[in-house]
């Protein structure tokens, strides 16, 4: 009995260690695969799949054609209200298309008119009408140039200038102008190389700010009636610098005054031959200057 007592026990001990130890790894295993379900559980869900998701694509049925949307329709511009600007631009969509998306704007104004082609406008375009502002600023110019070569190289024509009362001189000087004598006594150089270059110059101020003139030749449509205009504002400007306020007349007071001998009759320095040779030399001069060009 002893000895059974001896063998049960041992046998008994290590029944109950194996059972504990199979209780606990069932327990271990179970809370093992509970965390691992935790953990993994969304990737499990994922990886499952329904028998139908198993059935094979079919690649050769036909894929579905969405239609094109349709093209954008345009309704044309209204009519400008009742006193609106005429200078607003006018927006149009010529020849529009599903593939090109573009608006072109074009203001209502005209095109300019190139500067070759204004002899040859009949529209009045305002670039081809005569720059009068610039003409008369270069004008204006010009006849100051020639007051401040007369006042700088003549002592007598500035203590002309500077003495007396100046608008009875200025009168005088109109009234006492000789229109009996051709020549006035000045170099011939003076008479008639210089009265035409000047005479020139005053043309070209002209033909240099009417569009309709600037670009003629001889022999082409509108060069003499261009070349007589130049030629009639001439005559204005060289009437204002002999008779003028600001010319000889009004600086320098020529005419009213003897300023040499001519024989033994005095004489001022007023004659035909100025009013004449800067006209017609001044025509003649940029006449051979066009034909050179």
């Amino acid at each position: 009995m002893r000895l059974n007592i001896c063998f049960v026990r041992p046998v008994s001990h290590w029944f109950l260690v194996f059972l504990v130890g199979v209780v606990g790894g069932t327990s271990v295993g179970n809370q093992s695969a509970k965390a691992q379900s935790r953990t993994n559980g969304p990737e499990v869900a994922l990886a499952v799949s329904s028998p139908a998701d198993e059935v094979p694509a079919d690649t050769s049925a036909p894929q579905a054609v969405l239609p094109d949307a349709p093209a954008p329709a345009f309704e044309p511009a209204a009519a400008p209200l009742a006193g609106s600007s005429s200078l607003q631009p006018a927006i149009s969509a010529p020849n529009l298309s599903p593939d090109s998306w573009s608006i072109d704007v074009a203001p209502n104004s005209s095109e300019s008119v190139p500067l070759n082609q204004c002899p040859y406008d009949k529209t009045g375009a305002r670039e081809c009408r005569v720059h009068w502002r610039q003409l008369l600023l270069s004008s204006a110019a010009f006849n100051a140039l020639l007051n401040a070569g007369n006042l700088y190289s003549g002592y007598y024509y500035r203590h002309e200038t500077t003495h007396g009362k100046w608008f009875q001189r200025w009168f005088d000087s109109d009234l006492g102008w000789d229109w009996n004598h051709w020549t006035d006594g000045n170099p011939a150089m003076d008479q008639y190389v210089g009265h035409p270059m000047m005479g020139s110059i005053t043309n070209y101020l002209w033909i240099q700010n009417d569009p309709k003139g600037a670009t003629v030749q001889i022999g082409e449509p509108g060069y003499w009636k261009s070349r007589m205009r130049a030629v009639a504002f001439t005559t204005a400007f060289h009437f204002e610098w002999k008779f003028g306020p600001f010319g000889e007349a009004g600086v320098g007071h020529i005419g009213d005054h003897a300023t040499h001998y001519v024989g033994r009759q005095k004489r001022n320095d007023t004659r035909i031959v100025e009013l004449v040779t800067t006209l017609v030399g001044g025509l003649l001069w940029i006449m051979a200057q066009d034909a050179l060009d």
